[in-house]
């Protein structure tokens, strides 16, 4: 299952690549890829459905001494300790305590199960790698963002999960 979930990893960064062509006779690359959508403080995000687990709602966290303060603790789930990243607090440093209305998405990154906070889920649909459009450096979370999808409100942002939970030991477990 881990080698289905770096494929459609690597589809989605081949989709990002693609874009940065020049248009071709045959057009953009077509492939379809399933999508998480959810908001991540005012913005619209989505994550891959391949790196998603599970979703839960937002429960007690364990502090994680020393960590920096876009790791907002440690969620024991079913007797397994996970990190979880508060996604806002990463990408944009705005510090917020977690609400009872958030959720946390556990996602597989790299082998390991980490949880992302988003302040809810709204969505799950398919995207075409066309509709894939590379982000300005001026969008919102710029450094986590793979693409950006245009939506009838609002542009949807894909997301790097892999980047967000980057540059920090998560795993919990110093010392052992």
């Amino acid at each position: 299952m881990d080698i289905l979930r770096e494929i459609e990893e690597l589809q989605l960064r081949l989709c990002e690549l693609q874009q940065r062509l020049p248009e071709r006779d045959e057009g953009p690359l077509a492939l379809s890829h399933g999508v998480l959508v959810g908001e991540m403080g005012s913005e619209l995000v989505a994550l891959p459905l391949s790196l998603v687990d599970e979703i839960v709602p937002a429960a007690r966290l364990a502090p994680l001494p020393g960590s920096p303060s876009w790791v907002a603790g440690l969620l024991d789930l079913r007797g397994e300790m996970l990190p979880v990243v508060d996604g806002l607090a990463r990408a944009s440093s705005i510090e917020r305590d977690l609400e009872l209305t958030d959720q946390i998405v556990v996602c597989i990154v790299s082998g390991r199960r980490v949880g992302l906070i988003l302040q809810r889920v709204t969505d799950v649909c398919q995207l075409r790698g066309e509709e894939l459009k590379p982000p300005p450096a001026e969008v919102p979370f710029a450094p986590y963002v793979v693409g950006v999808l245009k939506g009838e409100a609002q542009p949807t942002l894909l997301l790097s999960v892999s980047v967000l939970t980057a540059g920090h030991d998560l795993a919990g477990e110093r010392g052992a």
